[in-house]
């Protein structure tokens, strides 16, 4: 894992040609789903797993932390001893990007997971499908793709974890 930067996000981001924010702006992905997580972090953390073996297997990721605004001591400790263990030193405000190699997707996976299980908002930008979720402080999940193939995929990745969720055949339709 290797930490960056609101800048170094942007510019990555730009390289994927995958949209920083994709609520706004002309470059929202067609296709969009909205649904509700696992409650229980078990099931959390393996959907997360499942959505990254299907759309990242063998491509870096990208987690940006946009909101933490209700956290407790304990959690950010939690993350800062995590960044810390990739030599990380810097607050999480001032480098809210987590950028995971393709072979760290189960952290990948646990980092999206305690951000949605705290509370945090946070992004989760995949390059190879060029598919971003995010998470609503834990409460709602959003998923954008252009692919129509990828849409299907996800909707049946959410049927099989029997969540509840809401889909467009187009972004703002």
């Amino acid at each position: 894992m290797t930490c960056i930067t609101a800048k170094e996000q942007s510019d990555l981001l730009l390289t994927w040609s995958v949209p920083e924010d994709p609520y706004y702006g002309s470059s929202a992905p067609l296709h969009y789903a909205q649904f509700y997580p696992p409650k229980d972090f078990r099931s959390l953390q393996y959907f997360t797993a499942a959505y990254l073996e299907a759309f990242a297997s063998d491509t870096a990721s990208l987690i940006v932390f946009t909101d933490w605004a209700l956290y407790a001591p304990h959690e950010m400790e939690l993350i800062a001893a995590a960044r810390l263990g990739a030599e990380e030193t810097r607050p999480l405000i001032e480098a809210s990007g987590q950028l995971f190699t393709s072979k760290e997707r189960n952290l990948a996976a646990a980092y999206f997971s305690l951000a949605v299980a705290y509370g945090w908002s946070s992004y989760l930008y995949l390059p190879s499908h060029k598919t971003t979720l995010f998470n609503w402080e834990g409460d709602i999940i959003d998923f954008w793709s252009d692919s129509e193939k990828d849409f299907i995929e996800m909707r049946n990745l959410i049927s099989t974890y029997n969540l509840l969720y809401t889909d467009k055949t187009e972004q703002g339709a």
